[in-house]
């Protein structure tokens, strides 16, 4: 499913003068009135700025419940998976929770080849304790003949939300190449002079903060340069991005969902950042 961007700057136009206190837009969360002023605005930046090219990057925007399509990028619910299958479990036999599927049909073209269309990420619950210890990665391919159903799938560690995303094509800049020149531009305005830490807007600018495929990773203060060998020790890390999951929540403002023009109280937990890199064969978790 895509996301239809025209539509979405058509209802939620950028001004300046409708944001929140002082700080920017912001990638996080990537609701559709997010991705709608967050693209408008950068668009205004880096034509300013003169900055051409990217890294390509699949975000998605999401809506609450479960998708008809049970192939697509989706968070908690019901996995595509074949219900005959052994479910994942850790070495005491308990079985793990269904965290995240990824879609990437829609995306071949900015990826390398992979082992299969779509990866299926398991957790224990030392995952909501920013433990990586035991994460599971399934990939697959094609069509299900039998699709798990409700009652096919063990009792989740934890209740998180149940949702799924609609594919917006964007692109990441690298903080070496476009970092300082977003905050000298983030200076000349309002949104510069206020307390919101200029670095974090300048970076949020750079590098998508949301459930994504392709693209750069997005991690905080002191790791900028993570997947390139061109870095310091700190900064780097093996592989290449491949996609990541982050924390989901309800912010405030219209249509923090496709589906709900409403902001909701979800009263579910908290999911930690996860990052798969190298054909997601290991991970992080921030």
């Amino acid at each position: 499913m895509e996301f239809n961007l025209k539509e979405w700057e058509e209802r939620f136009p950028w001004n300046e003068n409708l944001v929140n206190g002082d700080e920017p837009p912001s990638s996080i969360g990537m609701t559709p009135c997010g991705i709608a002023h967050y693209e408008q605005y950068r668009k205004i930046l880096v034509k300013r700025l003169g900055l051409s090219g990217g890294i390509p990057v699949d975000v998605f925007a999401l809506a609450l419940g479960e998708p008809e399509d049970r192939f697509v990028t989706k968070i908690g619910g019901l996995p595509y998976r074949e219900a005959g299958l052994d479910w994942p479990t850790i070495s005491d036999a308990h079985p793990l929770t269904f965290l995240v599927q990824f879609d990437f049909r829609g995306s071949t073209d900015i990826l390398d080849q992979l082992p299969g269309d779509r990866l299926l990420v398991f957790v224990d619950n030392t995952f909501f304790e920013a433990s990586v210890s035991n994460l599971y990665f399934e990939w697959g391919s094609g069509s299900v003949q039998n699709p798990v159903v409700q009652d096919d799938m063990p009792p989740p560690c934890r209740t998180f939300v149940t949702a799924y995303g609609y594919r917006h094509r964007t692109v990441d800049y690298h903080w070496l190449y476009a970092g300082k020149l977003f905050q000298e531009e983030l200076l000349k305005t309002r949104m510069g002079q206020g307390s919101y830490p200029l670095s974090r807007a300048a970076k949020s600018l750079c590098i998508t903060n949301t459930i994504k495929i392709g693209g750069l990773p997005f991690l905080w203060d002191g790791y900028h340069t993570c997947f390139s060998r061109d870095c310091s020790t700190r900064d780097y890390l093996l592989g290449r991005h491949l996609c990541s999951v982050v924390t989901v929540f309800s912010p405030d403002g219209p249509f923090p969902w496709i589906n709900h023009p409403d902001p909701m109280d979800l009263g579910v937990t908290r999911i930690p950042r996860v990052l798969a890199r190298g054909g997601a064969r290991s991970c992080v978790a921030c």
